[in-house]
């Protein structure tokens, strides 16, 4: 949570702060299940602000869901790419079987 980058020496020069103006940030990370951080929920501003508790509790919110629509789909794909498999397997059994 920053709420005015031109004053915090690590973020002052950052293009997003210098070439998009954003100067206020608020942002949770979208985790993977391992751990591992796909991405980043964030909202800015052009202006500096203090994130309220609200604000923050809603970032929080919509971050959780956006994880858990990550992790669905992930296993989705991951489910969908084992039953390939299985066809696949049975389609080869099958043929030695003939």
């Amino acid at each position: 949570v920053i709420e005015d980058a031109r004053r915090c020496p690590e973020l002052a020069t950052h293009l997003a702060v210098t070439d998009w103006d954003v100067v206020a940030y608020a942002g949770i990370p979208i985790r993977l299940e391992d751990g591992t951080v796909a991405g980043v929920l964030a909202i800015a501003d052009v202006t500096p602000r203090t994130w309220d508790a609200a604000t923050l509790h809603g970032l929080r919110a919509v971050a959780t869901l956006a994880t858990k629509e990550v992790a669905l789909r992930w296993h989705r794909t991951a489910h969908a790419e084992a039953e390939r498999a299985l066809v696949e397997s049975e389609r080869f059994s099958d043929t030695l079987l003939d």
